[in-house]
């Protein structure tokens, strides 16, 4: 008797990663999974143009258009359009693993699973014996989807999967105004469903190429959680103790790579340690800025549009 297997619509945000897309497209049509059974949601953010061409070789692709700035009103837009029967995330300058949807479904059947799973997320080095101090750093201290999921209980939308009726459940992702995974996760807890880290669920992001690109990222996590902090009595006081732990975080955290088995090599190590402390100095100059600059504070969340 011939096996049946379920469908599966894969939803991935697009904002200017032309170069990335098809990398990532290439990875879903190259699945153990059948991908007769896989539709591919690729919703463009706003794009200086849509990848129509970028799109053309994979026929299992439906491009849509979302003009609400952000990834999460992005992955939204895919969710409403997706007809499978699971449905899993990935960024779009992400590859994924042969078997990513496969351990994904395995794991969302198997018993006891969470009705929402995360998976694991490694940096694709160019050449892996000569990384770049950002690959050595990211190497270390990128998508650390365990400990979000285990400590903290969310996972990382760029690599997630679940079924239809429990996104519904948990509702839409928000927009730019928040962390999108991290309040949605939030959500989901206080709904009553929760998060397992699945290791076998893999995919792989480049390392960034400049320092610009992690210190946007970290402008943009820094505002979302002082706008989650300043709500709260003695506001200040806790953000400026916060800055301090973050400044006195570089010594601790740079024996944490000395004595990491993530990367090897002197050169390397040391590559990573100068990367930490310029990130970590960016960190504290933000969030003094957030706590004593009106003009700062006002500029809000930047997404990386043009």
């Amino acid at each position: 008797m011939e096996k049946t297997y379920p469908n599966v619509s894969v939803i991935i945000p697009h904002l200017n990663q032309h170069r990335w897309i098809g990398i990532c497209l290439k990875s879903i049509a190259e699945q153990s999974f059948p991908v007769d059974n896989i539709e591919v949601l690729l919703v463009d953010n706003g794009s200086t143009h849509m990848p129509e061409d970028e799109v053309k070789p994979f026929p299992f692709t439906k491009l849509l258009l979302q003009e609400e700035p952000g990834p999460g009103p992005a992955r939204n837009l895919g969710v409403s359009e997706a007809k499978g029967d699971y449905l899993f995330f990935i960024d779009a300058d992400c590859r994924a693993h042969k078997d990513w949807i496969k351990n994904g479904i395995a794991a969302l059947n198997s018993e006891g699973s969470a009705p929402l799973i995360g998976g694991d997320v490694k940096i694709d080095c160019k050449d892996f014996n000569a990384l770049t101090p950002l690959e050595a750093y990211e190497s270390i201290f990128a998508y650390r989807q365990k400990e979000y999921i285990k400590k903290m209980g969310f996972s990382g939308s760029g690599n997630l999967a679940t079924r239809p009726d429990a996104f519904h459940k948990v509702g839409p992702f928000p927009g730019l105004n928040v962390a999108e995974d991290r309040a949605w996760g939030g959500v989901a807890i206080q709904k009553g469903l929760s998060f397992d880290y699945v290791a076998e669920m893999l995919i792989y992001h480049p390392a960034r190429e400049s320092t610009d690109e992690i210190y946007q990222k970290w402008d943009r996590h820094t505002r979302h959680d002082y706008e989650d902090m300043k709500l709260n009595s003695l506001a200040g006081i806790k953000w400026f103790i916060r800055t301090i732990m973050v400044l006195f975080s570089i010594p601790v955290h740079s024996m944490k790579i000395i004595t990491s088995d993530r990367i090897q090599g002197f050169s390397h190590k040391m590559g990573a340690i100068t990367m930490l402390s310029k990130i970590r100095w960016f960190r504290v100059k933000a969030m003094l800025a957030l706590l004593f600059s009106k003009a700062y504070r006002e500029k809000g969340v930047q997404w990386n549009r043009p």
